[in-house]
């Protein structure tokens, strides 16, 4: 991640599969029911915990992440009217 900041062409790769991946979870919650705000928000917000969660992974090996799956799926809820 920090070579893609320092090289302009792996930093632009980086983006657009950021921003691919962003829109094609924002577009399936979207069809879950999810309004576009909603989506977008909790597209942006699952890539970048994994981004984190992968990070503590390598810093810890032996972190757990058993409670992360409960936490997410509050993220997926859809909101009351």
């Amino acid at each position: 991640m920090v070579n893609g900041l320092r090289e302009p062409a792996l930093a632009s790769l980086s983006r657009n599969m950021l921003a691919e991946a962003r829109v094609a979870l924002a577009g399936r919650l979207e069809q879950a029911g999810h309004s576009r705000s909603h989506a977008e928000g909790a597209a942006a917000t699952v890539l970048a915990l994994l981004d984190g969660l992968l990070l503590h992974r390598i810093i810890d090996p032996d972190v757990r992440f058993d409670a992360v799956p409960g936490a997410l799926a509050t993220l997926f809820r859809k909101e009351q009217p």
